[in-house]
């Protein structure tokens, strides 16, 4: 078999992977073309350029396609590698896991945590937001500059008190009671790209997704395996 024929064998295999994607739908257009244009919208450099190359790629296989291109077009090795990188991206998409921050290396809290120190961990490593799990390592709550914010608006004198522990304060930190942030649960598993969906979804009821948290089964009732922020995404 020579490159031309391999390339096109490749081409068809990363064709008929995308179009059997799960939850995929392509509405008339070619799976490569919508796949293709999937990653020109991806918020990612990189994702881009691989959509750049592979559009190219999908008009030279319609060229080849379509005319007699035998003995006058050459297909490298280089385009066959790509289209091997293309089918692995499809046939192994990075998961939730992949690019979350694992609890080993979460600075969380607990609700015996001081109050003060907690803050101190804030300012002193640059954190915005710091787990609060109870004893089976499951998240009760979470603490962030909005936590602050809150406290001060309803009852800013609590914050002068010394030896305020994090359950002074429990009501502020559940999940549910934050006043411009909201956060949400996905399994190990769940797709990158469906992540970056979610951070770019617009708000829901003026609030913010600022923090998604893996657990093996996708929700609050289960051990913390780790966090994802935007930041977290956008590097992947």
């Amino acid at each position: 078999m020579n490159n031309n024929e391999l390339f096109l064998d490749k081409y068809r295999e990363l064709e008929n992977l995308i179009k059997h994607r799960k939850g995929q739908e392509y509405r008339g257009n070619s799976p490569v073309y919508s796949y293709v244009q999937e990653l020109y919208r991806s918020p990612h450099l990189k994702d881009q350029l691989r959509g750049e190359k592979l559009d190219s790629i999908r008009e030279l296989r319609n060229q080849m396609a379509h005319k007699n291109v035998d003995g006058i077009l050459n297909i490298s090795i280089e385009a066959i590698e790509f289209l091997d990188k293309e089918i692995q991206n499809i046939q192994n998409p990075l998961s939730a896991f992949d690019i979350c921050v694992k609890l080993k290396d979460i600075h969380y809290a607990t609700l015996k945590s001081n109050l003060n120190k907690v803050m101190d961990t804030m300012l002193s490593y640059g954190y915005s937001h710091i787990p609060v799990l109870d004893d089976n390592k499951m998240l009760i709550g979470v603490f962030s500059e909005n936590t602050i914010f809150s406290i001060y608006k309803e009852e800013k004198n609590i914050l002068n008190k010394e030896n305020l522990s994090l359950n002074d304060i429990y009501d502020y930190l559940k999940i549910n009671n934050h006043q411009t942030e909201c956060f949400t649960f996905v399994n190990e598993k769940y797709f990158v790209n469906d992540i970056i969906k979610r951070f770019q979804k617009r708000k829901e009821n003026n609030k913010r997704l600022t923090v998604i948290f893996v657990t093996k089964d996708g929700t609050q009732d289960s051990t913390l395996m780790g966090m994802i922020t935007p930041y977290d995404a956008l590097i992947k």
